[in-house]
């Protein structure tokens, strides 16, 4: 029997991690569900040959915090929470290993990377807009009780409140 996936978050980011993310980002399978514009290979082999490796990290920080997703055999994907206004910030959980997907690694990062926004980063709203065909991404999102904000033909927009998220806090009475 196939043990659980199990990863996580790296905030730092290696040599080796960044021609992963080339990899990953040249290839069209795995990018053909990104909307942002992190899916240029350009812009990251631009700051691979003109910054510094020990600022990539900032770099890829500038617009809400980036990790890698690590299988703790290496890295298999990364994912971003962009901060969309105060509080609230966009999910993108990208794998790009392809050899793991379905076998419950996205379920795995996005646990993760939610337990970072709300509980380090502070999120008061996480939103993710999905391609309504990217099946693997709305059964894990659906999973982790997001609820449909809007919906075009094209894209469903989720959302999952700290409120949603957190369990509540029980106040104990008093001992006297």
């Amino acid at each position: 029997m196939e043990k659980a996936a199990s990863v996580f978050m790296r905030a730092d980011l290696k040599r080796n991690d960044a021609q992963c993310l080339l990899n990953w980002l040249r290839d069209r399978e795995v990018t053909r569900f990104l909307s942002d514009d992190f899916r240029s290979e350009q812009a990251l082999e631009r700051l691979m040959g003109s910054v510094p490796s020990y600022l990539w990290q900032l770099h890829l920080n500038r617009d809400g915090p980036f990790y890698m997703i690590d299988s703790g055999k290496g890295p298999v994907g990364f994912a971003r929470l962009l901060e969309q206004k105060n509080g609230v910030y966009e999910i993108v959980i990208v794998l790009g290993e392809k050899h793991i997907w379905g076998k419950g690694y996205g379920t795995a990062a996005l646990k993760k990377i939610l337990n970072l926004a709300f509980l380090c980063h502070r999120a008061e709203e996480i939103v993710a807009n999905i391609f309504i065909n990217n099946v693997r991404s709305v059964k894990i999102f659906e999973k982790a009780d997001f609820r449909i904000a809007r919906q075009s033909e094209a894209v469903v927009r989720y959302c999952l409140t700290s409120k949603d998220f957190l369990p509540p806090v029980r106040h104990s009475a008093a001992v006297s």
